[in-house]
């Protein structure tokens, strides 16, 4: 998907997302919530080739703690999870201020 996301912007003349992935000097911070250690892999080898901070969590409920004390600018989240499934963990966080 990121390669499809570059392909676009070449063509449209934006900057690429790597370019993107930096707002003033800031480096953007993605949290993968997954319970799958060959997909965490996968994603933090992608994303972190693009430039982005990458962070971890297995399961639903260590992604709201993560959340929180991250608040990151993307939540990349599983649905089948031990502790809280993707679609609980989602709830929890959209009605929260701080990570809505």
């Amino acid at each position: 998907m990121i390669s499809f996301f570059r392909k676009r912007n070449q063509e449209s003349g934006a900057p690429s997302t790597a370019q993107v992935s930096k707002k003033g000097g800031k480096e953007k911070t993605i949290l993968v919530v997954d319970d799958s250690p060959t997909e965490i892999h996968a994603l933090k080898k992608i994303l972190a080739r693009e430039g982005y901070k990458v962070e971890v969590a297995t399961d639903g409920q260590q992604g709201i703690e993560s959340a929180h004390s991250l608040l990151p600018d993307l939540i990349l989240m599983d649905v089948v999870m031990p502790v809280l499934n993707g679609f609980q963990a989602t709830r929890k966080l959209s009605k929260d201020a701080s990570t809505a």
